[in-house]
Parts: C-alpha cells; structure tokens; sequence
C-alpha cells in the first residue's frame, strides 16, 4: 500500500458530501436530461457522468457526441434519478424490487456495474414481495432478464395464495399467467384452486377486451388451459365446480368426465392436458397444527377425501392407542401425531374410501423432530 494514500474516512465523507451539493444545487451544470413520457429535465454535469460511464462518455465526447440536451424516453424520471444519485455519491435509494429492477435496466444500458451489483444485491436480499411479483416477471420478460428467473419464481410458489390476491393478478400478461400455471409447486390448496384463479383472470380478460369469455377462450390465451391439470381433479369437483364453467367446450367437457369417471373413456382433446400427477401443494395456514414434540412422530398422507378417513393399526384397530391420535382433516391430507414409544415395529394404515395406505415407522414420511 502506497504510505502516501488516504483511507481517512471523513475525508472521504467530505468529498461524497461535496458532490452531494453539486447533485442537490445544479451548481455549474453543463448539460440536461429530458426524461421520459413527461420530458422531465434533469441537469446535471458532463465530466461526473462521463467518469461514471463509458457510454456517457462518448455521448458527450465522442464522435457523434450529443449537444447540451440529452433525449432519453426510455427510463422513467424517478429512476433516472436514483441513478444519477448513485453516479454521483455512491449511494443509491431502493423503495422497492421493481424499483430496485428498474434502475438495473438502466444501470445494465449505460454499464454502471457498481450500480448493477447494488441493485442485484438488493433484490436477492430483501426479495421480492408478493404484491409486486408479477408486475417484476413482466418487466423482466419485456427487458430479456433471465437472472432473477430463480426468486420470483420461488416468490411465486411459496407465496402464490398472496399472489393471486393481489392487485396486479387480475391485470397481468398471458406469459406471466402461463408462469404461474406451469409450476410444479404452489402454494394452494388443490387443482381447483388453480383453475378457479385462473378463471378469475380469464373473465377479467375477456372484460378489458369487451368480448364474452367463450370467445375469449378460442382466441390467443386458449391454449393456457391446456396447464390445468383436469385429470388430477377428483370426478366430484370436476362435474360441481368445471362443467358449470364456460371455460372449457362441450367436447372438452365430456371427454375431461368420461375419462376421471372411467366409464366411457374418450380421446382427450390437444388442448387438454394428458398430465394425471397432481403438482405439489403447500400451505403456510398455521390453522393447521403439524407441531411436533421431542418424543412424537408425525406422518402426512394426500388422501381423495378427508371425511371418508379413518384411521387404523394394520393388524386390527388402534385400540389404546386412540387417545394418542391426533388427526387433522383439511386439504386433502391426513396429519397423525403419535408418541414415538408407541411407533416402535408398528405398521399404521389410513383407510380412505376402501384404499389404505400403509405406514412403517421406517419409512422416510415419519418424521421425528
């Protein structure tokens, strides 16, 4: 290290300071900025700019350098802002991720990367809230910005209850709808739940365009049913909660039914999904009591319907035993909570409508806390 340098930080305070005043008081400008929709003007000085950005640079210095104002529509004005803070202090002020996105579109256009790693920072660390998420997907997709792909998607599957709710669901874009019904994982109680939502936003659409849903369904955004996952359905919720829907035709109909009841089964239509996996649900509802104590199990099983249950020990009923038993009916699935001292060699089962499923205390789903 050269012994002659200074790493005092007050002097260093001194000088973002100084820089501060010339960014607050238009001291000496040189040039301006008119800014988005609103030709916004924003002053500001050659030389700091020019040092912040090579691009800046050979604006103003280069061959085809610009005159004293500077036309820039693409970039909202309170983002220009944020930018042009951070070009001169060092210092940038997020409010939120799309904010905080906005300003990486412009920090990536005019290659700040100092600005483009704060903003990155940002958004992986305070994530991306609920509320916001899908309006962030858009503008990722209309900017080509693959890189937060991973967390909001997370936001989305963890949190897709809040999403759907939010202000922004019923306005969003067919490709992020689409997102949202190709996940794997969400966080939802069931398929119906998906279509519903998904039937929310469809009516909605059909409503901006002035047109009635049918014919809403047959033009551009027709093939995203074909993410619902129909065959996962249980028959009862299918013919109660689908057929009453005008999304699907008639064809569509009988040929989804035929083939759940499994009387009569039909070729499915292209624009049905074949897919019969039910995706993942999961719930944050804290209704539900999963706890677990240091000397209990707990096991969790998906089961058609939770009222047809009943729960059993494999060699004749539980007995004794039943007072042990806690069992929680909601969302399709059984939640059993028994003393460890009682799981020891046993095999339990869970009878639902005929079908039982058997349960080692070996097996991977016990879990022991």
């Amino acid at each position: 290290m050269d012994p002659n340098s200074s790493t005092d930080p007050d002097l260093s305070k001194m000088f973002e300071k100084r820089f501060l005043r010339l960014l607050e008081k238009d001291i000496e400008c040189d040039c301006e900025f008119v800014v988005g929709s609103q030709k916004t003007v924003i002053k500001g000085h050659k030389l700091v700019f020019s040092a912040a950005s090579e691009v800046f640079h050979a604006m103003f210095y280069g061959e085809l350098k610009e005159e004293q104002s500077v036309r820039i529509e693409d970039i909202d004005p309170e983002v220009f802002q944020g930018m042009r803070r951070f070009i001169y202090t060092g210092e940038v002020k997020f409010t939120s991720s799309i904010q905080a996105l906005l300003i990486y579109i412009a920090a990536r256009k005019y290659i700040i990367n100092p600005l483009s790693k704060k903003c990155i920072s940002f958004i992986q660390e305070k994530h991306i809230q609920p509320s916001e998420v899908l309006e962030f997907v858009e503008i990722c997709k209309i900017h080509c910005i693959q890189e937060f792909e991973e967390f909001y998607n997370k936001v989305i599957q963890e949190n897709t209850d809040k999403v759907v709710e939010s202000d922004y669901f019923l306005l969003a874009r067919p490709e992020v709808i689409e997102l949202i019904l190709k996940s794997p994982s969400l966080n939802l109680n069931s398929e119906i739940d998906v279509f519903q939502h998904f039937e929310r936003w469809v009516i909605a659409e059909a409503g901006r365009k002035g047109i009635d849903v049918e014919e809403t369904m047959t033009g551009s955004i027709g093939h995203l049913k074909k993410h619902i996952r129909f065959l996962s359905m249980s028959s009862d919720d299918f013919l109660t909660k689908v057929v009453v829907s005008s999304l699907l035709t008639p064809e569509e109909k009988v040929a989804v039914a035929c083939n759940l009841k499994k009387v009569d089964s039909k070729s499915m239509p292209k624009s049905i999904s074949l897919e019969v996996q039910p995706r993942s649900f999961i719930t944050t509802d804290t209704s539900l009591d999963t706890r677990c104590y240091a000397n209990e199990h707990v096991f969790l099983v998906l089961v058609d319907d939770p009222n047809c249950c009943s729960f059993g020990e494999c060699n004749g009923t539980f007995g004794k035993y039943n007072e042990e038993i806690q069992g929680y009916y909601k969302y399709k699935m059984v939640i059993a909570k028994i003393p460890k001292s009682k799981l020891r060699n046993r095999c339990f089962s869970i009878d639902n409508a005929s079908n039982i499923v058997n349960i080692r205390c070996s097996f991977n789903i016990i879990v022991e806390k």
